[in-house]
């Protein structure tokens, strides 16, 4: 029996700078969508034909100084991550691209808790 394609995951968003988390909801059917773990306002893509900055591919808010840290991108039903400075996923440095499960947690920022932002993959969809 074949494990069923997720077609959405939710990330939790929660930064030094609020108290509070954001949630995200990333569709997954949909063809390669680049996300930058990065604040509205800053270039949210690694495509370098995209110059203007939206908040409906920034993950977080607030102005942050992890706003180029790292870029995830859903394909296939599956949600990645490259590999970035500062970036930490499930206490570990990433080894290159990594596929996202349910439960991942990523620091950017690197180890020192209360500095970082924190992203949880909370819940898929399928």
């Amino acid at each position: 029996m074949s494990t069923p394609t997720p077609t959405a995951v939710s990330l939790r968003i929660t930064s030094p700078s609020s108290t509070t988390f954001q949630e995200r909801t990333i569709d997954l059917t949909g063809t390669n969508i680049t996300l930058n773990l990065g604040a509205s306002g800053y270039p949210e893509s690694s495509d370098s034909t995209v110059t203007a900055a939206s908040s409906t591919n920034a993950l977080f808010d607030e102005a942050s100084p992890h706003a180029e840290h790292s870029t995830m991108w859903a394909m296939g039903g599956k949600l990645y991550l490259i590999k970035a400075f500062g970036l930490i996923l499930n206490g570990e440095d990433p080894e290159g691209v990594e596929t996202l499960q349910l439960g991942d947690t990523i620091q950017l920022g690197g180890k020192v808790e209360g500095v970082s932002v924190t992203i949880v993959v909370a819940a898929m969809s399928y």
